[in-house]
């Protein structure tokens, strides 16, 4: 079976994504030199009749970060991989500029949170401006990350500590909305 490579492709990471040893792959192809070194368009052979593994979903969940402040006009999302890696992407789209909240702001800060009340902030992560404005993201391993925990967004100063400073919470979400021990 043909196979044709895309960007970023190298043959280990094909052999994963096919659910094919590395090794097969290799011996398909012996015109190529270096597995590691594959050009973009290159056909190269997959041995024997293989299907793709899709990733366990069973580990990914996502859920909507809920509007909490009306000056939000869309929701974010959060996409968690859970329990093995504990890692949080956090999404938002048609935010207003962080400086509407207050001229000190110029980013918006995604917590993760174990309580509401009191606020007890676990951990952070600044969310990054995508090209188009209004969308941020950014995503963290969060070690000590726990099926109730609180994803919050808030607008925020570059720099900040560990605590938010803006009391104001623009999103909020649940991690109990898609995540089960």
């Amino acid at each position: 079976m043909p196979y044709t490579v895309q960007s970023g492709d190298t043959m280990d990471k094909i052999a994963k994504r096919m659910n094919i040893p590395l090794t097969d792959i290799i011996n398909a192809n012996p015109q190529i030199q270096n597995p590691d070194m594959l050009q973009i368009g290159d056909i190269i052979m997959m041995p024997g009749e293989t299907m793709p593994v899709n990733p366990q979903l069973a580990d990914w969940c996502s859920f909507v970060l809920d509007i909490v402040d009306n000056r939000v006009p869309e929701p974010g999302v959060a996409l968690v991989q859970f329990p093995v890696r504990k890692h949080v992407f956090v999404g938002t789209m048609g935010m207003p500029a962080p400086a509407s909240f207050g001229s000190q702001f110029n980013i918006y800060t995604a917590w993760i949170a174990s309580s509401l009340s009191p606020l007890t902030v676990k951990d952070f992560f600044d969310l990054s401006p995508a090209e188009e404005p209004g969308f941020w993201s950014n995503h963290k391993n969060i070690p000590s990350l726990e099926t109730t925990d609180y994803v919050l967004v808030t607008p925020e100063t570059s720099g900040h500590g560990a605590q938010p400073v803006n009391p104001i919470v623009m999103l909020s979400g649940n991690l109990t909305k898609c995540c089960r021990k």
